[in-house]
């Protein structure tokens, strides 16, 4: 778990003052730090002041995604599919800040 937080961590301040995103999720998120104090404690010393719900939200969403990506590259799964896995990985970066509100 330790692990896991100092590598998303850094994630969490871009998001943290987003403006938009999945509602649901962000309640869920917001619910989590609220109940877990280490969770709490962990947004706010990347992101100090900022909203948890969205800097969760948005740092589980990224990082679902670049796994995702780099995992499909990794496999070889977009061989001969006419495209550059490069393009991919920022459209989807631009379409999650869309989401956001970035």
């Amino acid at each position: 778990m330790q692990r896991a937080r100092e590598v998303l961590g850094p994630f969490l301040p871009v998001f943290a003052g987003a403006p938009a995103g999945p509602a649901a999720l962000r309640e869920e998120m917001t619910r989590w730090a609220r109940e877990v104090p280490a969770v709490a404690e962990w947004v706010a010393a990347f992101a100090p002041g900022g909203d948890a719900g969205s800097a969760l939200a948005g740092t589980v969403m990224a990082w679902s995604l670049l796994q995702g990506v780099v995992s499909q590259e990794v496999q070889g799964q977009f061989s001969g599919m006419g495209h550059d896995p490069a393009t991919l990985l920022a459209a989807h970066i631009d379409s999650l800040a869309d989401a956001m509100g970035l």
